[in-house]
């Protein structure tokens, strides 16, 4: 069994336990089940000092309908983040877009959702997801790169791909990039699975980020070492 079935599996049976088990093992990290929650986080973290990203969880859509309603709440975050004068942008799984089933729908859409952001002076974050995805995600940023300039993407410092990838990205133009460590279970031949060699790496990729002039770099680490 590969690591990334045995991931899915393994958060398969989330869904179906009770929300009263859930919440309070989530909220740490979950704003609301409601926009309207996640932008009360949000003001509270700019009354603070802080900017924010909004993330509306939700990836692997299987079905057109999914993906029109994902766009339509990420289109809804748009209005609403600007209607509250909130120091904030957005970050989006391509999985929830459509990605896994239909490339050009998620380009379409992806397009649809930076526009409207830039338009309103949003920036997009598209989040990294499982190795089975990442060139494809790399991919399809590079395309919307050459369209708009509010767009960025992540790379993961487990990866042993990423120093290849980031060179890639700078070599390609003006590129935002954050980075973090990764959170996917992969295969050893893929990734780094010692702690400290992730950390080595993101440390590594950190500066070649700015040795490469990188117009943007994202430092996104809840380790106390790094």
């Amino acid at each position: 069994m590969s690591v990334s079935l045995f991931h899915r599996l393994l958060i398969a049976p989330i869904p179906y336990m009770p929300k009263a088990l859930v919440w309070p093992l989530s909220r740490r990290y979950i704003a609301g089940t409601d926009l309207e929650s996640a932008y009360r986080a949000v003001t509270s973290l700019n009354n603070l000092g802080c900017s924010a990203t909004v993330d509306v969880l939700g990836e692997d859509s299987t079905e057109i309908e999914e993906v029109e309603l994902a766009r339509d709440l990420y289109l809804s975050a748009i209005d609403g983040i600007c209607d509250n004068n909130l120091d904030c942008n957005i970050s989006i799984k391509l999985s929830d877009m459509g990605l896994r089933f239909d490339q050009e729908l998620c380009f379409e859409v992806m397009s649809t959702i930076i526009k409207k952001a830039n338009d309103r002076n949003i920036f997009v974050r598209i989040d990294m997801e499982d190795s089975s995805v990442t060139s494809v995600t790399l991919d399809l940023y590079k395309r919307l790169r050459e369209q708009f300039d509010n767009v960025g993407t992540v790379i993961q410092s487990c990866m042993r791909r990423s120093r290849a990838d980031v060179a890639d990205l700078l070599a390609s133009g003006t590129t935002h990039i954050r980075l973090c460590k990764g959170i996917y279970l992969e295969p050893e031949d893929s990734a780094y699975t010692d702690a400290d060699d992730i950390r080595q790496a993101f440390c590594e990729l950190l500066e070649q980020h700015f040795d490469g002039g990188a117009a943007k770099v994202g430092i996104a680490t809840h380790d106390p070492a790094l």
